[in-house]
């Protein structure tokens, strides 16, 4: 079974799953919106219907203050940096509190600097209780994480443990020797002799078997907040394509001039009246 919190995922899904944030590779955002735009259509779409706006508002504030985006509130999207454009789409994962956040490849495209600044980022996340798990190739900012997984070929775990001895349990000094090491050693069993070394026994079985405190007192299973009705979502979709539109003022100005634009091509193409042979180039403008 999947578990989280020792709870079971699929059994406990409606609750569980606003627990759960996920920030793809790719930021799933509306260029044309400034920061505060984008983050207040976010909230008003995934908080509860009970919600009052001045709550919403006051949240919206809270992620932007927890992610350093003061300066960037009134700012658009598009003209942010790759890693401010992270921070953005971390902050929309972050408005509904979750306490576990998936982050599928947040540095790649980004330079040095960016990378070792986002991870930084999301170190102070992890820091504030959250449980945060980066899928990554970059090797450049190991040293901020808990544990690493590393995964051989085929999704096998290679090795899970502190960051700092990864490469002395692989046998190698630099990180490129152990991904080619991977890729020419495919018959090599990475999974089995992580599976027999001590690394394993120390922080996976040991781990596992620690005693978990009990629970004090009975567990109140509270049902999960009532998600915003389909109408009202519908609602705020439609204020937000008119107010991503009217924000992309190139776009705008071609959709203004355009029909005037097509009504001087028909006036031209048909001649100062319609007749037989003018009335077809006009229809077809």
């Amino acid at each position: 079974p999947l578990l989280h919190d020792g709870r079971s995922l699929y059994r406990d899904y409606a609750e569980l799953r606003q627990r759960i944030g996920m920030v793809p590779q790719d930021d799933i955002l509306h260029a044309q919106l400034t920061v505060r735009q984008a983050l207040s259509y976010a909230a008003e779409l995934r908080f509860p219907e009970d919600t009052v706006k001045a709550e919403r508002r006051a949240r919206v504030d809270e992620v932007i203050r927890e992610l350093g985006l003061e300066q960037r509130v009134d700012q658009p999207v598009h003209s942010l940096s790759g890693g401010q454009r992270k921070r953005v789409s971390v902050a929309m994962e972050l408005l509904t509190k979750p306490s576990l956040l998936f982050l599928d490849e947040p540095t790649s495209g980004l330079d040095p600097g960016m990378d070792r600044s986002v991870m930084h980022m999301l170190r102070g996340l992890a820091d504030d209780g959250r449980t945060v798990i980066v899928v990554t190739h970059s090797v450049l900012s190991l040293d901020v994480c808990d544990r690493l997984l590393v995964l051989a070929p085929g999704g096998k775990v290679a090795y899970y443990g502190p960051p700092d001895d990864a490469l002395a349990f692989f046998g190698f000094e630099q990180w490129p020797e152990a991904f080619e090491a991977f890729e020419r050693d495919r018959d090599r069993d990475w999974a089995g002799e992580y599976r027999d070394s001590p690394s394993r026994r120390r922080y996976v079985l040991d781990d596992s078997e620690q005693p978990r405190l009990p629970r004090s007192g009975p567990v109140i299973m509270l049902p999960p907040p009532r998600p915003r009705s389909r109408s009202a979502q519908v609602g705020t979709l439609v204020r937000r394509y008119p107010a991503a539109l009217a924000a992309d003022r190139t776009f705008l100005a071609i959709m203004i001039a355009l029909p005037f634009v097509m009504g001087v091509m028909a006036r031209a193409l048909a001649g100062g009246e319609l007749t037989r042979d003018t009335a077809m180039n006009a229809l077809l403008i």
